[in-house]
């Protein structure tokens, strides 16, 4: 048996817990990070379906 199975857990190294990010290099790459997340964002009482793409919720996302 692996020590998963006898319920112990093998901690990271602050090294390999980074290497589980994606990098963010460019404004385009966090954009597309964002889309489809299916995220329950709701404006003004109404659910907005791809927060990326509404005009009132973009300039907030752009000025990241």
């Amino acid at each position: 048996m692996n020590d998963m199975s006898q319920g112990q857990r093998r901690e990271l190294t602050a090294e390999q817990q980074w290497e589980q990010f994606t990098v963010l290099k460019t404004a385009d790459d966090y954009i597309d990070s964002l889309r489809g997340r299916n995220l329950d964002v709701y404006l003004l009482g109404e659910r907005i379906e791809e927060p990326v793409d509404h005009p009132i919720v973009r300039p907030s996302i752009n000025a990241m």
